[in-house]
């Protein structure tokens, strides 16, 4: 399953990052202007530019090449339907990108706006929350209890949600 990482969630898990992490290239993925609209902070950069042994990225990003299938959707039909297009830019590269080119993608989102769309444009079960990322990640070793808690209590917190769904704990 490729996870592909909205605002929110990458700048969650960049405050959170340790230097012990060791984990495989592709990890995680992201497009190409999530991560432009994020990587002006230090530890989001640093997690952007994060790499396994071999200097493989951790996190893929992901481009939308003009005149593809993406960016026709994403500009004929996504950024025309948003009211404010510097805001969901980035929501609306991935949700294209997922529908055109990374089919087995799944957006992680804490954007309430973000997930419908998806939903609409994506079908059921390509859009996760934040909480499903931050229990996959710990299944595949990426992080430790200690930080998925972390994870969980700033996601709450941001989502103004009563802590983590009971199909989670």
């Amino acid at each position: 399953m490729r996870l592909l990482l909205d605002n929110g969630p990458l700048g969650h898990l960049a405050e959170v990052m340790h230097d012990q992490w060791s984990w495989k290239a592709g990890t995680l993925h992201v497009s190409d202007i999530v991560a432009r609209e994020r990587a002006t902070g230090a530890l989001t950069r640093r997690l952007l530019e994060a790499c396994d042994a071999a200097g493989e990225r951790w996190i893929t990003q992901h481009a939308l090449v003009l005149g593809s299938p993406a960016e026709r959707m994403y500009t004929g039909r996504l950024r025309s339907r948003y009211g404010q297009a510097t805001k969901t830019s980035g929501e609306a590269a991935s949700i294209a990108l997922l529908a055109h080119g990374l089919e087995d993608g799944v957006l992680v989102t804490m954007d309430a706006k973000a997930a419908f769309i998806a939903l609409v444009e994506l079908g059921p079960g390509r859009v996760i929350s934040p909480f499903d990322c931050w229990r996959w990640l710990l299944e595949e070793g990426c992080i430790e209890a200690a930080t998925r808690a972390s994870l969980d209590e700033r996601t709450s917190e941001t989502m103004s949600v009563a802590g983590v769904p009971g199909r989670l704990r």
